[in-house]
């Protein structure tokens, strides 16, 4: 029973991955590479040095649109070759990186979403940006995650979450 079940959960999921079109995933993959470039630059040019630490990757979800992930560093981890700094200056640059991160982001997103061709109407764009807190002493409350949320139709609410 167990095998006839799994048999046809098999052949199930393969019938409704054989309806995603061709012609949009390979659309989807040109305008993945550019959205992905762009994230990595806009964090990597608000973040001095090392600030994306894993790449964007982008991946498109049949029924919910496109969604991609990065790693990054709002700030350098101590070390004793590093010119200290005080809890409050390493607090203060972190939020305004933070800051700085989240408006950039938001105001491509509103640009860039509406432009989709890969995307339907009902489609959405997620970044989750996973936060690496590499001095989680001077910052303890920093989220792990912030993930931006967009709907293509509309725009220009892009919804902001810290987690």
């Amino acid at each position: 029973m167990k095998k006839l079940i799994l048999c046809m959960f098999v052949f199930a999921a393969s019938v409704f991955a054989a309806e995603v079109d061709k012609a949009q995933l390979d659309l989807f993959k040109k305008e993945s590479a550019s959205m992905r470039s762009a994230i990595d630059d806009i964090v990597n040019t608000t973040v001095s040095g090392r600030g994306v630490i894993e790449s964007t990757k982008g991946t498109y979800l049949e029924g919910y649109g496109a969604v991609f992930t990065l790693e990054a560093a709002l700030a350098p981890t101590r070390n004793p070759f590093s010119s200290p700094q005080s809890p409050a200056e390493v607090r203060a640059i972190v939020a305004q990186r933070r800051t700085a991160i989240e408006a950039k982001l938001a105001d491509f997103l509103k640009q860039r979403v509406a432009s989709l061709q890969s995307l339907g109407q009902t489609d959405s764009v997620s970044v989750a940006i996973h936060l690496y807190d590499s001095n989680p002493v001077d910052v303890p409350d920093l989220p792990s995650q912030i993930v931006f949320t967009v709907k293509k139709q509309n725009p220009t609410q892009v919804v902001l979450r810290p987690y």
